[in-house]
């Protein structure tokens, strides 16, 4: 057991900075391509940062236990609206853009209901995954019209490096992520062969995990007062996560019994981006009483987990 233990461990350390060498890998070849700083932080920054739920996405499909991606990445997005956008007032009160809330807010509002609705009857389809992969192509396409109109919300900035260098970070951090994200999932499945003890174990361990790169990065730019960024990097982030993570590698193989933790956990997701929503667009700032609230949704949520009310 400890042998299984210690391998996923380190698969999870090397999902921390096998990211961070991917998104300053790809941050530093599209700003040399001259692409806009809104759609990198929005795109290439989640993109890269949530390497690692796509990768154990992808190999709990190919490797026929969809239970541990999917367990992942909705453990994760709760892990994220609450933790993350909580967490980023530690260092004091920050605010929010009003662009931030109405874009980014408002469509992973949607993606949530999109979710909640394709899972919670208990089976993903191709055709809904699909579906999900459509609308991530949608949204960003909308952060390019929206930088295009000069209107660029306050993003993560990359350290200047060259192509050639960018692009050794993005092929081995790559095949870092790949590497462990395969045998994270041989592990999980090993360590628990039921399903149930799979969700329980994907939704709080595996979630928290493979979100630190995502923490590590909205604290980051919270420190430095940027806490429209902390937020904005939390919730692209999370949209990458449930439209792309899930939707590609299931619109190849469907999901047709989906464990009962994680279907109705979609509710607690959607009540805690209901939650996280309502205060930052109740004074367009969060304080650390506020962030003491959200860390008592993502509490709550685990404690019903493990209580098997779920």
């Amino acid at each position: 057991m400890w042998f299984h233990l210690v391998i996923i461990v380190v698969c999870l350390l090397i999902f921390e900075r096998a990211s961070n060498y991917l998104v300053e890998g790809l941050g530093a070849i599209s700003q040399n391509f001259g692409i806009s700083e809104a759609v990198l932080g929005a795109s290439i920054a989640a993109m890269g940062s949530s390497a690692p739920e796509f990768g154990s996405s992808v190999f709990s499909v190919v490797q026929g236990t969809p239970t541990i991606g999917l367990g992942t990445i909705v453990g994760s997005a709760i892990f994220n609206v609450t933790i993350i956008v909580g967490g980023a007032a530690i260092f004091g009160k920050y605010a929010i853009e009003k662009r931030v809330f109405y874009r980014d807010g408002l469509f992973y509002l949607f993606t949530v209901l999109v979710a909640t609705l394709s899972i919670l009857d208990g089976n993903l389809s191709q055709i809904e995954a699909f579906a999900w992969s459509v609308i991530f192509t949608g949204y960003l396409a909308w952060l390019v019209y929206d930088a295009r109109r000069g209107k660029p919300v306050p993003k993560e900035s990359f350290e200047p490096i060259s192509s050639e260098r960018a692009l050794v970070y993005v092929v081995l951090s790559s095949l870092a992520i790949a590497l462990a994200a395969r045998y994270l999932v041989d592990q999980v499945g090993i360590l628990f062969p039921e399903e149930e003890t799979q969700a329980i174990f994907s939704l709080i361990v595996l979630a928290a995990g493979t979100s630190v790169p995502d923490l590590f990065t909205s604290l980051q730019a919270a420190k430095k007062g940027m806490g429209s960024m902390a937020v904005s990097n939390a919730l692209g982030s999370n949209i990458f996560d449930i439209l792309a993570c899930l939707g590609i590698p299931f619109s190849f193989k469907a999901a047709p019994e989906i464990e009962a933790a994680i279907s109705t956990s979609v509710l607690s997701l959607l009540a805690s981006v209901i939650v996280a929503l309502a205060i930052l667009r109740f004074k367009w700032s969060v304080d650390r009483r506020e962030a003491l609230l959200l860390f008592g949704v993502y509490g709550v949520f685990v404690t019903l987990i493990l209580l098997g009310i779920f």
